[in-house]
């Protein structure tokens, strides 16, 4: 953890995924999902995203200290059958308003994947509360281009799980 808290990001420029044109040689994902209505929803939702609830999973270990913040570095381990991969991500941005929480955290060295992936809540002025993702990557080497399908596979059935642990972290008690 300590080398990678001094590590720089393995991909530039850092907050890609707000730009409005993908970055040439990125791959893109966007995935959206309706959490339910009002502000008692987005409370609970922005609540899930600040404790990580996204990443509860039981093939994956997200170990960060405390809610996600600028300059913070967050360590994953993901398990494939007796395999454990380890890598680290840094959080690069944080929105923080009435209307929308999120973080977005990119990939340091040692990650399969260079990129990054934001995580947000919004609340729509018609009551709707939404939970979108937004990655933008690319393999980091010959070997990761080899297994790119396998990769994109993974990141897909991530992506499908974070909606799935947002959906179920937002519902309201005895709901």
């Amino acid at each position: 953890m300590d080398r990678l808290r001094s590590a720089e990001l393995s991909y530039a420029p850092a907050g890609m995924t707000a730009l409005p044109e993908v970055p040439p040689g990125m791959q893109t994902m966007n995935e959206s999902v309706l959490l339910g209505y009002g502000p008692a929803c987005f409370e609970r939702a922005c609540a899930a995203l600040m404790e990580w609830q996204t990443h509860r999973l039981t093939w994956l270990r997200l170990h960060a200290d405390g809610p996600p913040r600028v300059g913070q570095t967050v360590l994953l381990e993901a398990f494939f059958g007796p395999l454990t991969w380890v890598f680290g991500c840094r959080v690069v941005a944080v929105t923080d308003s009435p209307a929308e929480y999120g973080y977005t955290y990119g990939t340091l060295p040692g990650h399969p994947e260079c990129g990054e992936e934001r995580f947000q809540v919004d609340f729509h002025a018609d009551q709707r509360v939404t939970f979108s993702l937004r990655a933008y990557s690319r393999p980091t080497g010959p070997l990761m281009r080899v297994a790119q399908p396998l990769a994109t596979l993974a990141q897909r059935a991530g992506s499908k799980a974070y909606l799935r642990n947002m959906c179920r972290s937002t519902r309201a008690s005895g709901s």
